[in-house]
């Protein structure tokens, strides 16, 4: 698994099936996309792909956070911030930082869950990213980032870098209704 560890990362895939909000959205990203490619040499930039399923003909955006970072990139080992309890709740992750790989800052993917409370405000708390499923109703906060690559090349990454949960009913009645056909 050590040998992997430059690999693991948390990613989601999302889509507003046939919304028109969504679909400006991913418009806006490759707005976003040319704006860094402008900035450099013609043609050194790639990674930008936005992906259309094949079978409905829904956008999908995705994200990703890798889990662990070179140390060279930092000061030292003291840039690790440890991993949340309920992202590593076994100490797998944390356990497999050293040997000059870090969890840091830039790694972070932040979990929350929004609860509309009786007086129809809003109460955050952090969430546990196991319990995220197929159908539910989620925001997230990204970054977009360019690395060098090699050959003068860059690499243009829309880096995932929190994932609110907003609406989870959805998922749940029709898991309900599932359950109460078999």
């Amino acid at each position: 698994m050590v040998k992997q560890r430059p690999y693991l990362c948390t990613a989601i895939a999302i889509t507003g099936l046939r919304d028109i909000a969504f679909n400006k959205a991913m418009e806006k990203l490759e707005e976003v996309f040319l704006c860094f490619a402008n900035n450099f040499p013609a043609d050194s930039v790639s990674g930008y792909d936005p992906v259309l399923h094949k079978d409905t003909g829904f956008n999908i955006f995705h994200a990703h956070s890798q889990y662990f970072t070179k140390v060279s990139a930092y000061q030292d080992e003291s840039d690790n911030i440890g991993f949340h309890p309920l992202v590593d709740p076994d100490n797998v992750l944390a356990s497999m930082a050293g040997d000059g790989f870090i969890h840091a800052i830039d790694n972070k993917v932040q979990f929350l869950c929004r609860e509309i409370l009786p007086d129809r405000t809003a109460r955050y708390y952090p969430y546990n990213p196991a319990s995220i499923r197929i159908g539910d109703i989620v925001e997230i906060s990204v970054a977009f980032v360019a690395f060098p690559a090699q050959g003068n090349k860059y690499k243009f990454v829309v880096a995932l870098r929190g994932i609110l949960v907003l609406d989870q009913e959805a998922r749940e009645d029709k898991e309900a209704a599932i359950q109460r056909s078999d």
